[in-house]
This record gives structure tokens, C-alpha cells and sequence, in this order.
């Protein structure tokens, strides 16, 4: 966890500028099949999501969200939990 930390801090710092490298993160590692890149991928979703201004922000979870919603049933339990935490910093 201290790099979903290090990864926040980074968004509350820059801001707008850490979301194209971050999307194309979660786009890539959302839909793999291992469970731990999932869990990476939401991981970091969730770490910057107080860093872009409403606009970015919508512009990151709009996409994602069917995503989220489905990894709510993943069979893994961390990454349900995980995408429980990304659901609930959504504001």
C-alpha cells in the first residue's frame, strides 16, 4: 500500500497531468485475467482520484464504471474489495 500512497500524493501534487499515463494503466490491466493486475490497475484508480480537477475525474470513472461494477463479482476477493474502495472514493 505505500505505493497507492506515494501514487496519491503524486496526484494531489500534479494534478490533471498524472491521468493520460494512469488510463492507460487501468485500461490495459483492468481486463487481464490474473487477479493481481486487476488489483494493481484499481489500486492506482483509486489513489488519484483526488488529485484532477471534476472534469478529469468524470472523464476517468465514466469509462470505468461498468468495469468497477463487474469486478464486484471477480472471484477474487482482493480485487472485489479493491473495487469496493475505488467505488467508494468516487464523489
Amino acid at each position: 500500500m505505500c505505493s497507492v500512497c506515494c501514487i496519491h500524493k503524486i496526484a494531489c501534487l500534479i494534478g490533471n497531468e498524472v491521468v493520460p499515463p494512469v488510463v492507460s494503466f487501468v485500461q490495459k490491466y483492468i481486463v487481464c485475467p490474473d487477479w493481481r493486475q486487476k488489483y494493481a490497475a484499481l489500486n492506482v484508480l483509486g489513489a488519484i482520484l483526488q488529485g484532477p480537477d471534476k472534469t478529469e475525474r468524470g472523464r476517468i470513472i465514466l469509462p470505468s464504471f461498468t468495469p468497477l461494477l463487474r469486478l464486484q463479482f471477480d472471484l477474487s476477493r482482493k480485487v472485489r474489495e479493491s473495487a469496493a474502495w475505488v467505488v467508494s472514493k468516487i464523489s
